[in-house]
């Protein structure tokens, strides 16, 4: 599980931000916040994604499980997931979204 510190607060999605950058694919959407000190993630899963709150949670522990293996080489930001849609490849979609745009150099 993605430590505390790594984790977006509540608050964050209260106050009106523009982001970025945003990154678009049939199954998620990606919005960059730039910002200074720890790399922050946050995820968002609809009802009308997944009925359950179960199956809403195991799959934000994988989409966490995913940035957590990246999270030490990635741009300091703020980094909000939006799930659009369910489907059996998300993960690997998005683990190359991180590799090819969110890595430094």
């Amino acid at each position: 599980m993605l430590p505390r510190e790594h984790r977006v607060r509540t608050w964050f999605f209260t106050s009106r931000r523009k982001p970025g950058f945003v990154i678009q694919k049939k199954e998620y959407t990606i919005k960059v916040y730039p910002k200074k000190g720890p790399v922050e993630v946050a995820v968002v899963i609809p009802k009308k994604v997944e009925k359950t709150a179960v199956s809403r949670n195991s799959l934000k522990r994988r989409i966490y499980n995913t940035f957590q293996s990246q999270i030490v080489n990635m741009t300091p930001a703020v980094y909000v997931v939006y799930v659009n849609k369910n489907t059996e490849d998300i993960l690997s979609s998005l683990s190359e979204t991180i590799q090819e745009n969110f890595l430094d150099k």
